[in-house]
């Protein structure tokens, strides 16, 4: 057992060997003991801290079972869509822009030869003269 400032500062600092040791709670005579089977595995050790077992959220072993057909015949959700959050960077925005700059340019060639040539060829249509022969 730890002493500390805080009683939460001590608990953290401590680790199970007194939790499971009765002479060692007899000595404090402030704790039950707990009654725990040697035969029980763990992925934590007698001598870890409190506060590592907790940073890893006291999770023994993650088991993970994905049904999507329980999921939807329990929940039963009306609509199912999803949605991407991320962000663009610096070079992405910048990379963007100059290309939907370059590609205006080149729509904004094509258009203003289009209508350079109509209206020179308007202006210039040649309008037959009679000749005096």
């Amino acid at each position: 057992m730890m002493a500390g400032c805080y009683p939460l500062e001590a608990l953290l600092q401590s680790t199970f060997q007194c939790f499971y040791n009765q002479t060692c709670i007899n000595s404090h005579n402030i704790f039950q003991a707990l009654n725990i089977s040697s035969s029980t595995s763990s992925q934590f050790f007698i001598n870890s801290s409190i506060e590592s077992i907790l940073n890893k959220l006291m999770v023994e072993d993650y088991s993970i079972n994905i049904s999507y057909e329980n999921y939807f015949s329990q929940c039963e959700p009306l609509l199912c869509s999803y949605s991407y959050s991320g962000h663009l960077d610096i070079l992405a925005m910048t990379s963007n822009i100059i290309g939907i700059y370059g590609g205006l340019v080149i729509i904004a060639r094509f258009i203003v030869v289009f209508f350079f040539k109509l209206y020179l060829n308007k202006n210039q249509k040649v309008s037959p003269q009679e000749s005096e022969t």
